[in-house]
């Protein structure tokens, strides 16, 4: 028996425009009528008995729930390999213009796409990727099996429409087959249908599993509601069994710790009727802290055991008194050991560390005082042990220093005086003194701070191991501590106030002249120490000191600097470090940014990992004043570096003679050092005169530049060595080196605007006298200018290497230099080529073609050119010579033969003819002894009239 299975699309079947509406319409009943299905019922057999749910509850239990859930899995896990292998391989058989989501049919592109033929050779868009990799014959067959007849009407149809439709009008192609179309478009329907219907089936397997977990957690959750019910029983049974019991046992013990407490609030009665005797006793032996420690024991029986005892009323005024009066025992005793400890100069290392003595139990004692306007005092005294540290240096240098000083008196006149009268070596030993004695100065105080921590940290650990006091002392010490503000943790860290300057008597400078600290006063309103500020505001707790304690330091080299500020102000009241040599301040600057350096590792060594204030978190950098007076004395020097300078230039080029000068030792030794270490440099002292006084071995003719030589004004040699002092200057000042390149680049154009001022504007005749600017004078010019602009790039690879990367655009100023001197000598070459061609010009216009050769006229061109010759080859070397005489040569070659066309000269006359070119040889003889051998190439006369 053979079973054949014929399926199809019912929805295709419905809708096969083929078949006749007739047809469709009984497509259910034409086989069978509408009677097919029987409604007879027949009875239930007896033999067969009725099985109900209870036959199969066991198997519902046991096995047939497993099985369910393996079937469910099984049925799942294969529908979704249906799903994917029919999703996927569907997805493929459509074509891809359905999927751009630009598909429209009202776009003729798409539209021409689905319904007409493609042109010969263009891919088919209506044919997916599958049915393209197919063979034409695979295509073929496929179709034909979706293919149906065609009925007359669909095939009438589409002739009717392709007939109806011009040929222009559909561009050469014809419309698709339209049955072949609708059952391709009815392939692809019932391709998306399929997925559809995938979509739908696997969202409602969602579903179910969804309803089906519902009812799991409701079965568990009435078993989790028993199993509550069963736990609140057995609570119930152990409340009436056990808890009673054991609250009676609680309620014993606490009546008995309840008479303990009673039993020690009597002995601390006992004990408080002695405590003022007690107190009395360790004042007299001088035991302050234990005499503290018994008072505060006192206070905090009294206010937490004994708050309501009345005969006791009075007790805790009266140790309060004597609480206050022990500190203020204590805080004199400490303003004079400090007294006693900054009073002296420290000069060893020794004695820098604080040997434990008296201080350490003053400050303890203080601390538990609340007695905290010891850091006032420090504050105050830290700064009148810096004036006095550097008060008494000064004088023992002086002292010191006095048989070699003129109409020295200590005795009179203030140290401010007495210091400007030291030369630099002993100002700068003074110097190095003060800085080692304020290092020392600092690191003491440093030790102080450890002591002083060192006690903070005992208090509080102390308080830590004490109860809460609720006494009215200590409620007052609350209230005050909640309104104090948090305080930074550092001087740093804290803005900087504008506190006013407390009067003190000065020693550098003096106060009886008040000019000489004018130039401190902007920057000392601008650096307002506020460590100073943050110890002069009063503490309330010892949080509050353990926050301030790390200022004093910062204070101590605040007020160390601050000072240090004035003794430069008082050596630079006549503007020493404004003024002096770079080299001298340098040495300076070095010796103070050395003390800088060694405050600022002070300040990183306390808050350092390993530091005493190594917790306290970050630490803003410390703003040092000194650093700031530094900078501002560098500032000053750069400016007035170059003022002078400026000045210098501008006065020696409007009294230059314009002639060649002498060059000295030292302007070689620049040349030949820049030769050597490729950097322009001047090797003598910066703060000698620049214009060649160091006349020790006679003056050399030229300057050597390596083979070239020069021969250049004393103006050019001046500005050459200042240029090399800027470098120096910018070696020595990296950070103002932008600056100090504006005010080369501003001198040497200073030089080059004015030579051209000078000799091209004809400057010169008015200022000194020149009764005509020359072709010497002209020449001067240009080689100067040719040799600044020689070691312009050599300036800009030096400067290269020292600005930072953020100014490296600074380097295009030298480039606008340099294009400016090349222009500069381009012009003066060519007023020398126009005063040539003017003599030329005149000589040539009296040219007759007569007489004998040479003649008259080209004698005179020999002549004006051996004058120019002279003059310019006296300052330029052969090459420059020769370069300007073959320019000499081409414009007097273009002048020629313009006189030669108006004479008439043609080699067809032959006697003219003849004497032109034997005065022409003549012209070439001496032009080619001027110039360098083989410079110059001899031409025929001809050659002249046919250029």
């Amino acid at each position: 028996m053979t079973l054949t299975i014929f399926t199809q699309n019912l929805s295709s079947v419905l809708s096969d425009p083929t078949r006749s509406k007739s047809e469709t319409t009984t497509f259910f009943v034409r086989h069978w009528g509408d009677h097919f299905v029987p409604h007879a019922t027949y009875p239930r057999p007896p033999s067969i008995p009725k099985i109900t749910v209870e036959h199969f509850r066991q198997y519902l239990i046991s096995t047939a729930k497993k099985h369910r859930h393996y079937l469910k899995a099984r049925k799942a896990l294969k529908r979704a390999l249906d799903r994917h292998n029919g999703a996927s391989g569907n997805v493929k058989n459509l074509p891809e213009i359905f999927m751009d989501p630009l598909f429209a049919l009202h776009d003729p592109r798409y539209f021409n796409a689905i319904f007409l033929e493609p042109h010969p050779g263009d891919i088919d868009q209506l044919v997916s990727s599958v049915e393209r990799e197919r063979s034409s014959t695979a295509d073929d067959e496929s179709l034909s099996n979706l293919s149906r007849v065609e009925s007359a009407t669909s095939l009438t149809s589409t002739f009717s429409l392709q007939a109806q439709m011009p040929a222009d009008a559909l561009s050469g192609r014809t419309f698709r087959n339209y049955q072949n179309l609708h059952n391709r478009l009815e392939y692809y329907h019932d391709i998306v249908g399929s997925l559809l219907n995938i979509e739908l089936e696997a969202k409602g397997e969602e579903f179910w599993q969804t309803v089906n977990s519902y009812g799991a957690l409701q079965v568990e959750l009435e078993g989790a509601l028993d199993t509550v019910r069963e736990i609140k029983s057995g609570l119930h049974t152990v409340n009436a069994k056990i808890y009673a019991k054991m609250k009676r046992v609680f309620e014993i013990q606490q009546e008995r710790e309840n008479k303990q407490k009673l039993l020690k609030r009597l002995r601390d009665i006992a004990c408080l009727r002695d405590a003022q005797a007690t107190v009395q006793m360790l004042l007299n032996q001088n035991d302050f802290p234990k005499a503290l420690e018994c008072i505060e024991t006192a206070q905090e029986v009294l206010s937490s055991d004994l708050r309501d005892v009345n005969c006791f009323r009075h007790l805790s005024s009266q140790l309060e008194e004597l609480h206050k009066a022990i500190g203020k025992m204590l805080q004199e005793d400490f303003v004079a050991l400090i007294q006693r400890e900054f009073g002296k100069v420290l000069e060893k290392e020794a004695d820098v560390s604080y040997q434990e003595g008296q201080l350490h139990p003053i400050i303890l004692g203080l601390l538990r005082c609340k007695e905290f306007r010891f850091l006032d005092v420090l504050r105050h005294e830290i700064v009148e042990a810096v004036k006095n540290s550097i008060r008494q240096i000064i004088k023992s240098r002086i002292v010191e220093y006095g048989a070699s000083l003129t109409e020295f008196d200590p005795s009179l006149g203030n140290l401010g005086d007495q210091m400007r009268r030291l030369t630099l070596p002993q100002w700068k030993e003074c110097l190095k003194a003060v800085f080692h004695s304020l290092l020392l100065f600092c690191r003491r105080v440093m030790s102080i701070q450890e002591l002083i921590m060192e006690n903070v940290n005992n208090i509080t650990m102390f308080e830590s191991t004490r109860p809460t006091l609720t006494s009215s002392a200590s409620s007052f010490d609350l209230e005050e501590r909640k309104n104090v503000p948090d305080m930074p943790r550092s001087a740093s860290d804290a803005t900087l106030l504008p506190v006013a300057a407390e009067p003190t008597p000065s020693e550098v400078p003096s106060d009886d002249n008040p000019s000489s600290i004018a130039s401190q006063s902007e920057q000392k309103n601008q650096f307002i120490s506020s460590a100073s500020s943050l110890l002069s505001m009063p503490c309330r707790s010892v949080a509050q000191v353990r926050s301030v304690v790390p200022c004093l330091l910062e204070h101590a080299i605040f007020s160390a600097q601050e000072r240090v500020v004035r003794i430069l102000s008082a050596k630079s009241k006549d503007g020493f470090l404004d003024k002096c040599p770079p080299v001298v301040f340098k040495t300076v600057e070095e010796l103070v940014s050395g003390f800088i350096a060694s405050c600022d590792d002070l300040i990183k060594l306390q808050y350092g990992p390993e530091g005493l204030f190594g917790n306290v978190g970050h630490h803003a950098e410390f703003r040092s004043p000194l650093a700031a007076a530094m900078n501002k004395h560098s500032v000053n020097l750069i400016s007035n570096f170059h003022s002078s300078r400026k000045e210098k230039l501008a006065s020696v080029l409007d009294a230059e003679q314009w002639k060649p000068a002498g060059v000295p030792k030292i302007f070689q030794d620049i040349v030949d050092e820049c030769a050597a270490t490729g950097r322009l440099s001047d090797p003598a002292n910066l703060d000698e005169s620049l214009s060649g006084s160091e006349v020790e071995t006679p003056a050399a003719q030229t300057l050597v530049v390596g083979e070239t030589e020069y021969s250049v004004i004393g103006t050019s040699l001046l500005l050459l060595r200042m240029l090399a002092s800027y470098a120096d200057l910018a070696h020595a000042f990296p950070d103002a080196s932008p600056e100090i390149l504006r005010h080369m680049i501003e001198v040497a154009n200073c030089f080059n605007s004015r030579t051209c001022q000078l000799i091209l504007g004809a400057g010169a005749l008015q200022l000194i006298g020149l009764k005509t600017i020359s072709v010497k004078h002209l020449a001067l010019a240009a080689r100067g200018v040719q040799l600044i602009a020689h070691f312009l790039p050599i300036l800009r690879a030096d400067f290269a290497s020292i600005l930072p990367a953020d100014k490296q655009n600074f380097l295009r100023h030298f480039d606008t230099t340099l294009r400016d001197y090349n222009n500069h000598t381009e012009e003066i070459y060519s007023k020398l080529a126009s005063v040539v061609d003017f003599h030329l010009v005149s000589a040539l216009t009296s040219y007759v073609v007569a007489g004998e050769a040479p003649s008259a006229c080209f004698q005179q061109v020999i002549k004006q050119i051996g004058k120019f010759y002279n003059g310019f080859s006296s300052v330029m070397p052969p090459s420059e010579t020769t370069k300007m005489l073959l320019r000499v040569h081409s414009n007097f070659k273009s002048h020629l033969r313009n006189i030669l066309h108006q004479r008439g000269v043609n080699p067809h006359d032959s006697l003219a003819f003849g004497l032109v070119t034997a005065d022409f040889d003549y012209y070439l003889d001496n032009m080619e002894a001027l110039m360098e051998p083989g410079a110059l190439q001899r031409e025929a006369i001809s050659d002249v009239l046919k250029l």
